[in-house]
């Protein structure tokens, strides 16, 4: 397998999709749908969808494809596939139907359940970031490497959450600590901001692979801590996830989190 070739495929797809969303973006809003009752979906959502798998197929059409729109692919008999992708064409719907900028795409791709190339693109920022596993996190082929931030009062905390009972409870044991919490409402987005070095822990408890699959990855190769708020390594199926600057960092939320 040539993961450079890969890799430099995804890529190009990624921006292929996100551009159509920049390009049918309206700060005015945009008609949408509710999934759930924390979920919404718009038409470009499906467009976009439609980009990224059609293209996919491409690189090959053995690989199984996980997309969030495609409610026929969320089958945990997947994981069963040495390879595998895992998608989300439009992270951010939220955002997006409202006029906010503050949306990205997401491929990874998976092998034995462990993501081993990835990138998120950010269409407003301009930028793309992509890591395989080993070898390093990029932002526009410029290397990422995570700004090492040990204290609590010094950092900026992103919050990416449904705000369900148990993350109500997390929240209330780190949240003084922090001198900043905020969300942005994409947890792809978040992940790319973190890497990039302009926050220093993302606390997702969004429970979707393709929340994290990329993002995960993207962290890990630009020198991150991460793992489940027990500190165990993360399920792509069940994602709840911690990702610090430094490991002191990381080490000191957990430690908060166990009281």
């Amino acid at each position: 397998m040539n993961k450079n070739k890969i890799i430099k495929k995804a890529i190009e797809i990624s921006q292929n999709a996100g551009d159509h969303a920049k390009n049918n973006f309206c700060e005015d809003g945009y008609k949408y749908e509710s999934k759930s009752q924390t979920q919404d979906v718009t038409k470009i959502d499906k467009e976009c969808e439609d980009i990224i798998l059609s293209e996919l197929k491409e690189i090959s059409d053995e690989f199984k494809i996980i997309s969030e729109e495609d409610i026929n692919s969320h089958n945990q008999e997947i994981k069963e596939n040495e390879y595998y992708w895992i998608v989300d064409p439009l992270d951010g719907t939220t955002n997006f139907r409202s006029g906010i900028k503050n949306f990205a795409n997401q491929i990874a791709l998976v092998q034995n359940n462990n993501v081993i190339l990835a990138c998120i693109y950010l269409p407003f920022e301009n930028k793309v970031l992509h890591a395989i596993e080993n070898e390093g996190s990029y932002c526009n082929n410029s290397k990422l490497n995570i700004n090492h931030v040990h204290t609590t009062g010094n950092s900026l905390m992103n919050l990416e959450s449904y705000l369900d009972e148990y993350d109500f409870k997390n929240l209330e044991k780190i949240r003084k600590e922090f001198k900043y919490v905020y969300s942005i409402n994409s947890a792809v987005t978040s992940f790319a901001h973190f890497a990039l070095g302009k926050t220093h822990l993302v606390y997702s408890c969004c429970d979707q692979p393709w929340d994290v699959a990329a993002g995960i990855l993207i962290a890990k190769e630009a020198g991150a801590t991460v793992s489940t708020p027990d500190n165990q390594a993360v399920d792509l199926f069940n994602p709840k996830v911690i990702a610090s600057s430094s490991k002191d960092l990381h080490e000191k939320v957990i430690e908060l989190l166990k009281k």
